[in-house]
């Protein structure tokens, strides 16, 4: 088997599951609740303030509850308004390639895994000589496009969860839904 074959057939895919659990690990880390990183902040500064003036100064706890907003009626509503439904995107992502991403909004995003399908297809198709080997007769083209469609459509699945999570993410932080 000569190098590129295994590239496209095994290290390839194996990078794009890196690329995503990488991705999945920087995604959940992004929403940091900015309330305890204030209350946080003002611990630090409380001790650092106590240790300057010998602990003269005795700080209440009090005064790290913050007004918390709770959300009216107005708010709930508007978020299941907004907020996207993942099952008309799992309908659309089974049909068609990228079709998911275009019923949940974000056509950009899928067009780059319909590029990717087309390329798959590209390559599945080109005409090569079959040859025999140990598990009988074999295109290596072919397997090289359908191991492609199959990390592409995987990985357009995946990013069509996480784009939908996310996005009702930021409505939560936007209307302050717990």
């Amino acid at each position: 088997m000569n190098f590129s074959r295994l590239y496209v057939c095994i290290l390839l895919p194996a990078v794009f599951c890196l690329t995503i659990f990488a991705q999945s690990q920087v995604t959940a880390s992004v929403f940091v609740d900015p309330a305890e990183t204030y209350k946080q902040k003002i611990n630090d500064a409380v001790e650092s303030y106590d240790k300057v003036e010998n602990n003269t100064f005795k700080f209440d706890n009090r005064y790290l509850s913050l007004p918390t907003h709770t959300p009216t009626q107005k708010d709930i509503d508007s978020y299941n308004k907004e907020k996207k439904n993942i099952a008309p995107g799992y309908v659309g992502w089974f049909v068609f390639p990228s079709l998911g991403h275009a019923v949940e909004g974000d056509w950009r995003r899928g067009a780059w895994f319909l590029a990717a399908d087309i390329l798959a297809y590209y390559i599945a198709v080109q005409p090569q000589p079959i040859r025999p080997n140990s598990y009988g007769l074999v295109n290596a083209n072919a397997l090289a496009g359908i191991g492609i469609f199959v990390v592409s459509r995987v990985w357009e699945f995946f990013d069509l969860v996480s784009y939908t999570n996310s996005y009702n993410d930021q409505l939560k932080i936007k209307y302050n839904i717990q």
